[in-house]
Order: C-alpha cells, then sequence, then structure tokens
C-alpha cells in the first residue's frame, strides 16, 4: 500500500473500504479475492465497502448447453447460443469481419466477409448469488488469412454489461467490427476528449474529386471524397430518443460507425499500407507511399454497454499492532 494511502487511513477502524477518484457519486461491483463487492460512493473520497458476497467455488467451469438468461431490476438478458446477447428487441456482440481496402489514415471498408461464430458452448468461470462470469471463443476463417477471440461477458446487478475481449487475427487487408443493435431511432452523441457532441450518421457536405481552379490553387494533402461514414470517439458512443439512451462505452481504436440503430465498433483494421495511391474515395495523401507488412496482431478490448462506471478501488485496511 503506498505510504499517502496509509497515510489517510491511519485513525480509519479496521476493515474493507473503497476509494473514489471520482467527484461524483457512483456505485460498482468487483470481484476481488473471492468476494464481489458493492461499492458505493458520494464523491472523492474513502468509503465503506457496502456488501461483500463471497463467490461460488467451482469445482470445474460448466459449459452452459442452452440460452443463458439473467435478470436484475435495470434488464432481462439472454446469452444465446450464437454468443448473441439479447435484451428486449436489441441484440449485442456480433463479431463481422469485412475486406478493409484503405490505409493508415484513411478506411474504405469492402464486402461483408463473414460473421465470427462461437467454436465452444460459453462456460460460467465465476458466479455468486449477485454476479456470473461467462467466457467463450469464437472464429472465422477466409482462404488467406483468420481471426479468433477470446469473449468474457460480466453480468452484475449494475446497469452495465461488459465484454472483455481477446482478439487475434492473421492476414491483411480486413477490419474486425462489433455491432450493438440497440433497436432504437434516435440522435447520435459521440464523446470527444473535451465535449459530447452531436452527429450525423453521414457527412456528405465534402468537395468534389476535381474542384474548382481557385480552390485547387489552395487545397493541399489528402482529403475524403463522396461521404464520411466512420467517425473518431472518446470513450462513448450513445443513440438516445425521446425516452432512453443507449450507451457504448469502449476502448481500443477509438473509431465507430452508425446506422438505422445500429452502432459499430471498429476492433481491428489490419492494413499493410502506411499511405496508399489511388483509393476510391480519397484524393492526395499524408506522406509517403509506404508498405508495412504486418499480418498477425493480437490485441485486447474491453467493452461496455449501458451505463457509465467510476474509478472505484476497493482496499482492505489493517490497523498495525
Amino acid at each position: 500500500m503506498p505510504p499517502s494511502l496509509a497515510r489517510l487511513l491511519q485513525d480509519f477502524s479496521p476493515g474493507e473500504y473503497a476509494i473514489s477518484t471520482s467527484p461524483f457519486a457512483g456505485e460498482s461491483w468487483l470481484a476481488v479475492d473471492g468476494s464481489l463487492f458493492r461499492l458505493q460512493t458520494s464523491g472523492m473520497g474513502i468509503w465503506p465497502v457496502a456488501e461483500k458476497i463471497p463467490i461460488d467455488a467451482l469445482p470445474r467451469e460448466p459449459e452452459i448447453s442452452a440460452d443463458f438468461a439473467w435478470n436484475n431490476e435495470y434488464y432481462e438478458a439472454l446469452l444465446q447460443t450464437d454468443g448473441m446477447l439479447r435484451i428486449g428487441d436489441a441484440v449485442l456482440g456480433e463479431l463481422r469481419v469485412y475486406a478493409e481496402n484503405g490505409d493508415t489514415y484513411s478506411d474504405e471498408r469492402g464486402n461483408l466477409l463473414g460473421v465470427m461464430l462461437p467454436v465452444n458452448p460459453p462456460r460460467i468461470i465465476e458466479s455468486s448469488a449477485r454476479h456470473a462470469i461467462l467466457e467463450f471463443e469464437c472464429a472465422w476463417r477466409g482462404q488467406d488469412a483468420w481471426v479468433s477471440a477470446r469473449i468474457r461477458l460480466i453480468l452484475d446487478p449494475s446497469p452495465l454489461l461488459r465484454w472483455q475481449i481477446d482478439l487475434d487475427s492473421s492476414g491483411a487487408d480486413l477490419g474486425v467490427e462489433m455491432r450493438f443493435e440497440t433497436a432504437r431511432q434516435g440522435e447520435v452523441w459521440v464523446g470527444m476528449p473535451f465535449d459530447l457532441v452531436q452527429r450525423p450518421e453521414v457527412d456528405a457536405d465534402l468537395l468534389p474529386r476535381k474542384p474548382s481552379p481557385e480552390l485547387s490553387s489552395i487545397l493541399l494533402g489528402q482529403r475524403e471524397l463522396g461521404e464520411v461514414r466512420t467517425f473518431p470517439f472518446h470513450e462513448l458512443v450513445a443513440i438516445s430518443d425521446q425516452q432512453s439512451t443507449s450507451v457504448v462505452f469502449a476502448r481500443g481504436l477509438h473509431a465507430y460507425r452508425a446506422e438505422a440503430g445500429t452502432l459499430s465498433l471498429t476492433l481491428r483494421r489490419s492494413i499493410e499500407w502506411l499511405t496508399r495511391a489511388d483509393l476510391e474515395f480519397r484524393v492526395g495523401d499524408a506522406g509517403p507511399f509506404f508498405m508495412c507488412r504486418m499480418r498477425a496482431v493480437s490485441a485486447k478490448y474491453a467493452t461496455s454497454w449501458l451505463s457509465p462506471c467510476c474509478p472505484i478501488l476497493p482496499i482492505r485496511w489493517r490497523c498495525k499492532p
């Protein structure tokens, strides 16, 4: 334990506490050392643990032969044997593989190559009276490329559903997206470093390939053509209607597409060109034409659905004798 934290706790009674670095009130659940902790804080500071539940000891990881149901006071979810998670009309978590014809600076998504399907039934790797963690593998294989993923789904009493994805791939000119079909039509809101902004699904307000001579004399570098459908985000993307909001929090490449109530997050762009010439939807370039061969890639991603999480850390405090 850092000396500064021990100094703060020196007048506290022995027990288990949560330390929060957020100025906002928050509640979260966290599994640590064989117990599930309910952490409830009212801002920045140190707070007693609200609840502690023992985690069941599993002699082995039981496989689930049928759809797995989970419910709490916020939602009713059904994990299907095909790896999709259903909440009402929403279908969450599908991994799709597309052809990718772009370079480092511009994406040019091609045809759908396939959907990653489970290679084994989901299995329960941890559970208690209030939470469950399920894990399964899925894969896609093409003629000269393959993608595999180990997916861990974390369910607890909070309104937050969490995926942890370990993604491996081999091959070039392909992309992997995670889809969230929200079954909701509304405005798209995006978290950016200093603001929350509203965006259209498509930006078609672009200059033609051959602009006027006046503009041609001042335009330098690359620019997109036709329309832009892939946009950046920072931490969250949401679809909001007049009644409610569906939110996706994610770490990774920070790129998304939105279309007719479906949010697609880019998990992987396996491309071989730093800058590529003669792209269909881009003119100009942002650097030298340069190929960088990298055909095998591994990465980890964390994705959450529906609710924000607060930075809360559980700690145990024992007074020195």
